[in-house]
């Protein structure tokens, strides 16, 4: 009997299950979320914009090759002014040799730049900077500081940019604004968020 009593709990202890140790948990990793900057327009480097980012509050903007005039300063210093003369009155800050600039329009001897370190708009002596040349990377610029034209009449026909043919019809009411990115002696480079484009105004027809 006590045989019996011995092999049955034998058997008991046998097939007990015994559960595995308990695995500590790794401790979990923090992923740490790194804001970008959102575009206000993304050039697509063939003029086109995207209208997706447009909406954004946001002054950054991604600049196709080709649609800013780039130039640097070749004085040891160069005085900017609030215009285009000596009459206007100078900036604080004085530009350095190799400073960059884009270069919008030039009337005279003066070119109306940003500049590209800060963003900040101005006049300068067109003697004091390298001839501009248009850019041959797509840029990260500050959009929202360029300058502003508008419209002095109703406008329905634009000229293309580079690589598009003919001209495109608009329809631009009189008083409507736009931020410039050239202006010529008879023509203006501005972005049309309904077209998605860049497009060519006749200098006639912005100021």
């Amino acid at each position: 009997m006590k045989f019996l009593a011995l092999s049955i709990l034998i058997l008991l202890n046998s097939c007990a299950t015994t559960e595995p140790p308990a695995q500590e948990e790794a401790p979990a990793t923090a992923t740490k979320k790194v804001k970008k900057p959102v575009p206000f327009i993304l050039g697509n480097g063939t003029g086109g914009m995207s209208t997706k980012a447009a909406d954004s509050n946001v002054g950054l903007a991604v600049a196709p090759v080709g649609t800013l005039r780039v130039s640097k300063v070749t004085r040891p210093r160069a005085e900017m002014r609030e215009g285009p003369g000596v009459t206007f009155a100078l900036f604080d800050r004085i530009l350095e040799e190799g400073d960059k600039v884009i270069v919008f329009e030039q009337h005279g001897v003066w070119a109306k730049v940003i500049t590209i370190s800060n963003w900040e708009p101005g006049w300068l002596h067109a003697h004091t900077i390298s001839t501009p040349r248009l850019n041959k990377q797509a840029m990260t610029v500050n959009f929202a500081k360029f300058p502003t034209v508008l419209a002095v009449k109703p406008v329905d026909r634009a000229l293309a940019f580079k690589g598009q043919e003919g001209d495109l019809e608009v329809a631009i009411p009189k008083g409507k604004m736009f931020k410039a990115l050239q202006v010529t002696e008879d023509k203006t480079l501005i972005w049309m968020a309904e077209k998605n484009a860049m497009v060519w105004i006749r200098g006639k027809d912005m100021q």
